[in-house]
């Protein structure tokens, strides 16, 4: 499963850093910057910073922990999942709902901290391996 986790958010990852780029160097990738109107952004840099920093950083960490099969796995799905529902919900509540797309991330991120969380439990429920304490039996 960790590998299947890994390349959703490894995909989720590179759409946020492209969309991020493409928002940061055009000024909105076509959308106009009046539609930023009424929100407390001037221009898309803001928006795009954020998405690299807030979604697209913590999913690309999340991915190769998840890849490589990294104990921190499961709490870092958790943590960029979040990070992506966070994002969601400020980008509707300052721009509104405009597409699909922000629902269908809202469902991704729901989907990534579930599964963390399931991971995390499963994890927790696990006995601890016995520790050597140096004496022999």
């Amino acid at each position: 499963m960790h590998r299947r986790i890994a390349i959703l958010e490894g995909l989720i990852a590179l759409g946020a850093l492209g969309g991020a780029a493409g928002l940061i160097a055009t000024n909105g990738l076509g959308a106009p910057v009046a539609e930023l109107a009424g929100s407390p952004f001037r221009s898309y840099l803001v928006p795009g910073l954020a998405l690299a920093l807030a979604v697209g950083g913590p999913m690309a960490a999340a991915a190769a922990a998840n890849w490589r099969g990294a104990g921190a796995a499961p709490a870092l799905t958790l943590l960029a999942g979040a990070a992506l529902a966070i994002f969601e919900v400020v980008e509707a509540l300052a721009l509104g709902v405009r597409s699909a797309l922000q629902v269908v991330f809202m469902l991704l991120a729901a989907l990534l901290v579930i599964a963390a969380a399931l991971e995390l439990a499963a994890d927790a429920a696990r006995p601890a391996p016995p520790r050597f304490t140096g004496k022999l039996p």
